[in-house]
């Protein structure tokens, strides 16, 4: 590790780095604080505002959210265009997980996931921009207000953004091993509701349909879904019905499904196997032609996150750079959950995501990111983007 600990002896930007993510921990922006999620995001802007960034406040026509952030330095149409995503909402409560620094960890609410990459992107962006006349690029910063939910509201907006990136960079924390993530599962959830005919459990006499029993009946089809190997996943992640008592025949049953996918072709699979599992599945009343029937929505559908050969060479170098810089190997990884780089890969370019901080007790009272990872991962994206331009 001699590398980072001449790294950071010859750069003062570790302490400023620290005081910009204690500050920023020290909002409470729990998922239900809107206020303070806006304070995050009104932190940040002004950051960028010495930077010279312009802002754009976007508005949720969804769901009533605070206002997501995208600042931008605009300089020329004929120069590539780098997006950093990050969010300003996090898991925990800063009462139950306030700033700490302890030894070679930084403890707080949101210190990786996501504050520590706000912090590490800010850093970044002050070093990469104080020779202004050097700098050939366009320069996205998109911060969400929701992503802890979904970023839902936003996704369209995304997807534009998307389209107009040639590098999109995602500033969730590493991995625990340091690795970074170079794709991500796409996730559909389902919301299922079947319908019976309620009845007394003892009449035999009367017409019924067991709501519940044909909710489980499709349940069971879905299992041969499950293959870890092609990284795909149908997960039950829960089950209601009823009416709480014991003896009267069930008419109505929900059950939440989330589907993981490294691929659209796969998806579509899922989704073909899901329709012939309905259709198998409604049963019949003994005494009647009625049969149960099953309706489903889609709650949240997010695309897969994937790479060309092109972006393995770009990938490759980031590592490498990573490597030297921290005087060991690192690796990018596939990562079973989606985040909101996903929504971004209409992009042309590159997308590529945990340049964060590591760190790790995501969504704990015990969260922590290692403090030298501040900077290390902050100069990798720096020389990254450098390289890119040609310096």
């Amino acid at each position: 590790m001699q590398q980072v600990h001449n790294l950071l002896k010859n750069d003062l930007t570790l302490n400023s780095t620290e005081e910009v993510l204690k500050e920023l921990i020290e909002i409470d922006s729990q998922i239900a604080n809107h206020r303070g999620i806006s304070l995050v995001q009104e932190f940040v802007a002004h950051k960028l505002k010495d930077l010279g960034f312009h802002f754009k406040w976007i508005s949720n026509s969804l769901m009533d959210t605070p206002k997501l952030l995208h600042a931008s330095l605009i300089k020329s149409p004929h120069f590539p265009s780098i997006t950093f995503i990050a969010h300003s909402d996090v898991v925990t409560h800063l009462e139950d997980n306030p700033f700490r620094v302890d030894g070679k960890r930084i403890y707080g609410a949101g210190s990786a996931d996501d504050k520590g990459g706000i912090a590490v992107c800010l850093s970044t962006l002050k070093s990469l921009l104080q020779t202004k006349e050097k700098n050939k690029f366009n320069i996205n910063v998109i911060i969400s207000p929701n992503e802890e939910t979904g970023s839902l509201g936003f996704h369209d907006y995304f997807k534009e953004v998307g389209t107009q990136s040639d590098y999109v960079l995602g500033l969730e924390p590493a991995l625990h091993t340091g690795n970074i993530i170079s794709s991500r599962s796409g996730n559909r959830w389902y919301n299922v509701e079947v319908k019976g005919l309620a009845a007394h459990a003892g009449r035999f006499s009367q017409p019924h349909i067991n709501a519940a029993h044909s909710l489980c009946l499709l349940i069971s089809q879905l299992q041969v879904l499950n293959c870890e190997k092609s990284l795909r996943r149908l997960n039950v992640g829960s089950i209601q019905g009823g009416n709480g008592g014991f003896n009267t025949i069930c008419d109505n049953a929900f059950a939440k499904l989330d589907a993981r996918f490294s691929n659209l072709e796969c998806r579509e699979m899922i989704h073909q196997k899901l329709l012939e599992a309905i259709e198998n599945s409604n049963l019949q009343c003994p005494y009647t032609s009625l049969k149960s029937e099953t309706q489903f929505t889609i709650e949240d559908d997010c695309p897969p996150l994937s790479q060309n050969k092109r972006n393995n060479q770009e990938v490759n170098f980031l590592l490498n750079l990573i490597s030297k810089i921290e005087g060991r190997k690192i690796f990018s990884e596939h990562s079973g959950g989606a985040a909101d780089i996903n929504y971004f890969s209409s992009s042309k370019g590159l997308l590529i995501d945990g340049l964060g901080p590591i760190g790790g007790g995501m969504h704990t009272t015990h969260e922590y990111i290692e403090r030298e990872s501040l900077i290390t991962r902050s100069r990798s994206i720096e020389l990254f983007l450098k390289r890119i331009q040609g310096e």
